[in-house]
């Protein structure tokens, strides 16, 4: 099932969905000082690794899920932008600017729509889609999130402090993020259905690769 599973959803903001909350523009800038800039590294890299643990265990899931399981994990997503954002009674950011976080939650998108994919449509996504910008289009994903994936950027010429911490925080987010292709495999692996174990048997080295770099998607 989802990471967490809830009875129904709540009314209000709580409810609108993960696009719709992770969208809205910056509403804080980064502090300034030399000690809240380490303290948002940490917790950038603390969310990431947060993002990277629902990954694996919802990749892991034997089957397809529902529509009601998927709104599980937008809860959770939810949960997770509320928390680290921790907007105070005036809307500005007390946590991480949720510039930052919607990045952050970049893999668990691309994630999705593979959740929610029959095998058969999987193996076929795998089978006429071998780069990564193929992927995308198949599964739907966004070309900001798709981008997360390419390789970390670089800044050219003069830019402020709070866009180079977002630059370097962006680039932390990618050393965990792993390959469409990779997150693919993964979730066709873990498939307990009879057409998932011939996939399986006929890509046995390609199931290896990506089990490991799912888990560790860059290693250094």
């Amino acid at each position: 099932g989802a990471v967490h599973e809830r009875g129904g959803g709540e009314e209000g903001e709580g409810a609108r969905s993960l696009e719709e909350r992770t969208g809205s523009s910056l509403s804080a800038a980064l502090p300034r000082t030399g000690a809240n800039v380490i303290r948002t590294q940490l917790l950038a890299a603390i969310l990431g690794a947060t993002v990277h643990a629902m990954c694996c265990a919802l990749a892991a899931h034997p089957q397809p899920l529902n529509d009601e399981r998927l709104e599980h994990v937008h809860e959770d997503a939810q949960m997770l932008v509320d928390f680290f954002v921790a907007e105070a009674t005036d809307g500005t950011a007390q946590g991480l600017p949720l510039q930052i976080v919607k990045r952050a939650l970049a893999p668990l998108r691309c994630l999705e729509p593979m959740l929610r994919l029959s095998t058969a449509d999987l193996v076929r996504t795998w089978v006429e889609c071998e780069q990564e910008a193929s992927i995308a289009a198949a599964l739907g994903v966004s070309r900001a999130d798709h981008e997360l994936h390419t390789g970390p950027s670089s800044s050219s010429g003069a830019v402020s402090p709070r866009d180079d911490l977002i630059n370097n925080l962006t680039n932390d987010a990618w050393l965990i993020a792993a390959p469409l292709r990779t997150t693919l495999g993964v979730v066709l692996a873990s498939r307990s259905c009879r057409e998932a174990a011939a996939w399986r048997r006929a890509n046995r080295a390609a199931v290896r690769e990506a089990e490991a770099r799912f888990v560790d998607p860059n290693p250094q």
